[in-house]
């Protein structure tokens, strides 16, 4: 053994040493165990000669019969219960128990005890057999062959209780209990010679089991434990070395990284610190460390292979890019670990040999304060990355056990921690029947957990401890440890801290007079009824169960003071309270309760089901006059006092931001109108929307609030007439609220509006829609307006069938609405847009149009629209955008809807857009200023073609975007064609970045160009109202000349055409607004 000094390094070196070489602690221990399933081991088809096969589970028949060819085992039990039988008399007829043997269980015993399987074999030895009250037995396992190193012993499916195996090799111990169900399980227990072994008596049952021989196959010497006394004797001289006056240089702490369940480490090194004065803790560690990494990607490892790419094919698709892989998804091999890394020691917890938890606060470690292995040597519990293409920073975290070892000089001080969960465990097993100091000690600590505000949420763990504390002095039979324990707890305002089953059990353990005091307490200061209630009552029906008068009367007495001192009642007081009315009656209730519950904060998750619950029970009073009136007398204090507004109202200077619950609680109201319903006091609606009534006055926004009670009202209306003359000032308000406010009436949100006005009246109808309100909302809201004219058409006209009268006078508001709206219409700006937007132009034209249809007075609200746009006819931006487009959509709107467009309006609207466009569109037409040549020009390829349809129309400007050939291709063929000859103009200029070939030509050559554009629009407008036949009949006598301007056939002189102008003008049919009287129109059919 390596001599020791008192250098820092030569104590951890030399400690170390010995842990790893002699005591073998990471590689193995001594013994090994281990549990199979009937499904993990084979039954190994038992034959004994003369006896035959051996069924498993065994049986008492077979363990009889096995018995009798067997000797006892060993000279000491000559009489029997232990018997033994030789292997020459076994065989196994299932092949798979000996490939099990070898494949599973060698392999395992021999990793959990540190030996290579490779070089080992076993063989059986013989047959052990113990009946029930066998004695106990202890052996030495003695090597019976030179290559003999150790022993296992296959305890087969055989039902037996006891036989607990008890391994034990000089400190060190290994405790062995079967399971339960032994007749379901195979155990194997392996173990090197010279370990002691005590085996229990067998109380019940035949344990049948096989011993193997652990062989040792290779050459060399026989894999061995240590000499215990060695081991004593080299860890004593190191811990002595290590506690010398002469600390310099020494450790102040040693992280020793143990197993699980490590005996002989436990045993042998910490007993012997233990006996030197040092300290030892235990240490839950996660061991982090952070580096560099060079990431190594797949598909570059995989591709190449010799001289070909393998998988490159897989690259093509896809499937193995570097776009696709994930570093998160590496595996260890993806990437090169560093040489050196970043490490970091979390201490999770430390603990002390008995389990209490500690703090160290000044405690840090490194690596070199590692012995006995590394703390990276195990699974890893995370990691991450972070990287960019090829390299990143990986961080890997494990998580170990160590034993803290700290020499009694050591300035390291260990404080007592959080003990709550040790505090517990040991109380909760002990099996004491007085108090004692130890355990005063742990109560004291439970206690002051409890008296911690933080830990006091913790209402489970909390209850935990007191449940503890009662048991513990209810053990004791010490009522005043526990009347501590419920003052410095206040058990006495926290009943769920000790649930009623917990009072009950301290109501039997103590004197009633000791403990009086704590339940009078508890009934007068616990903070909820509910609790107090079931407090009084349970205890109640213990002390009558016991015949125990006095504290029944005790419980009477106090049920009144929980009655009268109620707390402040939630949803969970509904049930009890019932019971009570149910049980004194309705009286009892209004007299009492009624007044004591007013008084408290509103509650709306009490009074609603509290109400419904009261009064499905009608029976509770014989004068149905005084139920009614209790009734009656709940809800209106539900609507009075309930709190309908939000804490914080909306700020009114932005109502668009606000919803309908910042002004008024919506589902309180529903839920208030939905109880006046169901408890028969409709009366009491009127007053919810009266308390509404001042806070809508005063905030833009409020309509929100009917917009969003109005479906649910109108629902629970229609179900219940009789809410309709409560609710109909509601629906009146609703109305005037929606009708006037421009957000909430839209194509797709008239459904409020609309079931307002269902629920009142066609009176409130006309008072609302009169023709200053309507001539108002078309000049502020024009839109909102045509939405409310749709929806009188579509939604409220069809119900009005009953009543001519109503539905005349339904008919006449949507009329006024359309004729309101053409009229605020500014169709001036119609001339703007055509130039900026004139699909949008287009667009609000053909809305017009429409709405007139929709509404159901399409032909008189065409005439006042057609009037107003030949205003601006003569302007060509205008004709081009607007007119001629609408021409178009307006033939072909009629047709759809069943009307003629060769009869007025649409025919006198047609042949007066054809006329304009012929007298102020067109002009005479000019003779082609372009040569032929020009015309001509070029050959078929796509610049050639481009540059020919340039100079036969009339843009004055042209550009070539393309390569250098391309454009000098155009010049060339400019060039072949003169037409420099002919003014016209190129250059190649810098247009973003890239050269543009800019072509122009001279206002000459535009001339007829845009001539033919005209004239081909002009053609267009007139191909758009049909065949020339229908053309006829549009436009009559006219339509000869209007085409042949158009076409350039026919040339209007300057008189002719102003006296066909005036003619045109003088023979409008609508040129002013009609007036309409009686209904509109039917309306058309329209899809």
């Amino acid at each position: 053994m390596a001599s020791s000094t008192g250098k820092s390094g030569d104590i951890r070196s030399t400690l170390d040493a010995l842990l790893q070489s002699e005591l073998k602690f990471r590689s193995g221990g001594f013994a090994s165990s281990h549990v199979y399933s009937m499904k993990d081991a084979p039954n190994p088809c038992l034959k004994i000669d003369g006896l035959g096969l051996i069924g498993l589970p065994l049986s008492k028949r077979d363990a009889a019969a096995i018995k009798s060819y067997c000797i006892p085992y060993g000279e000491i039990f000559p009489s029997g219960r232990c018997w033994m039988m030789n292997r020459l008399l076994i065989q196994f007829h299932n092949p798979e128990w000996d490939t099990w043997i070898k494949q599973s269980v060698l392999p395992a015993v021999c990793e959990n005890i540190g030996v290579d399987p490779s070089k080992t074999h076993c063989e059986l030895d013989k047959l052990l057999l113990l009946e029930a009250d066998s004695p106990d037995l202890t052996h030495d396992s003695a090597s019976m062959g030179p290559s003999m190193f150790g022993t296992i012993n296959i305890t087969l499916p055989s039902e037996f209780t006891g036989g607990t195996l008890c391994l034990q090799y000089g400190d060190s111990t290994r405790v062995i209990a079967f399971p339960a169900k032994t007749s379901l399980t195979t155990t194997v227990v392996g173990s090197f010679v010279n370990v002691t072994h005590h085996m229990e008596s067998v109380t019940s049952g035949n344990r049948l089991s096989l011993n193997y021989r652990l062989l040792y196959s290779s050459e060399g010497p026989l894999p061995f434990l240590p000499n215990p006394q060695g081991i004593k004797d080299g860890l004593t001289a190191i811990f002595k070395s290590w506690n010398t006056p002469d600390i310099a240089g020494k450790p102040t702490v040693l992280a020793c990284v143990v197993a699980d369940e490590d005996d002989a480490l436990a045993t042998s090194v910490f007993n012997i610190a233990n006996q030197l004065g040092f300290r030892v803790y235990y240490a839950d560690i996660d061991y982090t460390l952070t580096g560099s990494v060079t990431f190594e990607r797949r598909q570059n490892r995989d591709r190449w292979d010799g001289y070909a790419f393998d998988d490159y094919e897989e690259d093509l698709d896809g499937s193995d890019s570097d776009s696709d892989e994930d570093p998160d998804d590496f595996e260890p091999d993806d990437y090169e670990m560093p040489s050196y890394a970043d490490e970091a020691f979390d201490i999770v917890e430390i603990t002390d040999l008995s389990g209490m938890p500690v703090n160290i606060p000044d405690l840090q470690l490194s690596r070199s304060s590692v012995i006995n292995g590394r703390l990276d040597s195990g699974e890893v519990q995370d990691q991450s990355y972070e990287h960019d293409y090829d390299e990143g920073t990986v961080s890997c975290t494990w998580s170990a056990q160590v034993a803290l070892i700290l020499p009694p000089w050591s300035p390291l001080v260990a404080v007592v921690g959080d003990a709550f969960d040790y505090a517990c465990n040991l109380l909760e097993e002990s099996l004491s029947t007085a108090r004692n100091a130890e355990e005063l000690k742990l109560v004291d600590i439970l206690v002051q957990c409890c008296e911690d505000e933080k830990r006091r949420k913790d209402v489970p763990s909390i209850s935990k401890a007191v449940g503890i504390l009662r048991e513990t002095a209810d053990r004791w039979n010490d009522v005043d440890t526990f009347l501590l324990v419920a003052k410095r707890c206040r058990l006495h305002t926290n009943i769920d801290f000790m649930d009623i089953e917990g009072f009950v059990s301290v109501y039997l353990a103590f004197d009633w007079e000791r403990i009086e005091s704590f339940f009078a307490d508890t009934i007068k200061q616990a903070k909820t009824n509910v609790k107090r209630v079931a407090l009084v009552k349970k205890l109640a029906e213990t002390a009558r169960e016991g015949s125990d008068d006095e504290v029944t009367n005790w419980c009477s007495q106090n049920d009144k003071v929980v009655l009268d001192s109620l707390r402040n009642v939630k949803r969970r007081d509904v049930k009890w309270l019932i019971s009570y009315i149910k049980d004194r009656g309705i009286d009892f209730f209004r007299s009492g309760l009624l007044l004591q519950l007013q008084k408290q904060p509103f509650n709306q998750d009490f009074w609603l089901p509290f109400i419904r619950r009261l009064y499905a029970e009608k029976s509770l009073s014989p004068l149905s006059k005084d139920f009614d009136s209790t009734i009656s007398h709940c809800v209106l204090h539900v609507v009075t006092v309930s709190p309908l507004f939000p804490p914080s109202p909306h700020e009114p200077k932005r109502p668009n931001g606000a919803t309908a619950q910042d002004f008024v609680n919506t589902s309180c109201i529903k839920d208030f109108v939905q109880l006046c319903v169901d408890t028969d006091t409709i009366e009491h609606c009127k007053l919810i929307f009266k308390r509404m009534q001042p806070i809508i006055a005063v905030s833009p926004g409020a309509w929100k609030t009917y917009h969003a009670l109005v479906p649910d009202l109108s629902q629970l209306t229609n179900s219940h007439l009789q809410l309709s003359g409560p609710l109909s000032e509601f629906f009146e308000t609703a109305a005037r609220q929606l009708l006037h406010n421009s957000q909430s009436i839209t194509d797709s949100n008239t459904e409020p509006l609309l079931l307002a006005l269902r629920q009142t009246s066609h009176a409130f109808l006309k008072q609302l829609m009169t023709p200053a309100c309507i001539g108002y909302l078309a000049k502020t809201r024009s839109q909102q307006l045509r939405n409310v004219a749709c929806l009188l058409q579509n939604k409220l006209l069809p119900l009005s069938n009953g009543d001519s009268s109503e539905r005349n006078d339904v008919a006449e508001i949507i009329l006024q609405c359309v004729t309101e709206i053409l009229l605020a219409f500014d169709f001036s700006t119609l001339v703007g847009l055509s130039e900026s937007d004139p699909s949008r132009a287009l667009g609000s034209v053909v809305e017009l149009f429409n709405l007139g249809f929709l509404s159901g007075c399409g032909v008189a609200a065409s005439q006042v629209i057609f009037d107003r746009l030949l205003l601006y006819a003569n302007q060509k931006e205008y004709m081009y955008a607007v007119l001629c487009p609408f021409i178009k959509v307006l033939l072909a709107r009629t047709v759809r809807m069943g009307l003629q467009p060769t009869v007025p309006p649409f025919s006198a609207f047609c042949a007066k857009v054809a006329s304009i466009y012929a007298l102020e569109i067109m002009t005479p037409k000019p003779d082609e200023a372009v040569s032929l040549q020009l015309r001509n020009i070029g050959c078929g390829c796509t610049f050639c073609t481009n540059l020919r349809a340039f100079f036969n129309n009339g843009k004055a400007i042209h550009t070539v975007t393309g390569s250098h050939s391309e454009r000098g291709h155009v010049e060339k063929k400019l060039n072949e064609a003169r037409a420099g000859h002919s003014k016209v103009a190129w250059e190649t200029v810098h247009d973003s970045y890239r050269l543009t070939l800019r072509i122009i030509k001279p206002k000459v050559m535009r001339v007829h160009g845009a001539w033919l554009a005209r004239s081909q629009n002009g053609q267009n407008l007139l191909a758009s109202m049909g065949t020339e036949a229908i053309q006829r009949q549009i436009m009559g006598r006219d339509y000869d000349w209007i085409r042949g301007a158009i076409v350039g056939a026919t040339d209007i002189g300057p008189a002719i055409a102003a006296a066909r102008l005036l003619a045109n003008i003088t023979n409008r049919e609508f040129l002013t607004t009609p007036t309409v009287t009686g209904p509109p129109a039917k309306k058309a059919r329209y899809n």
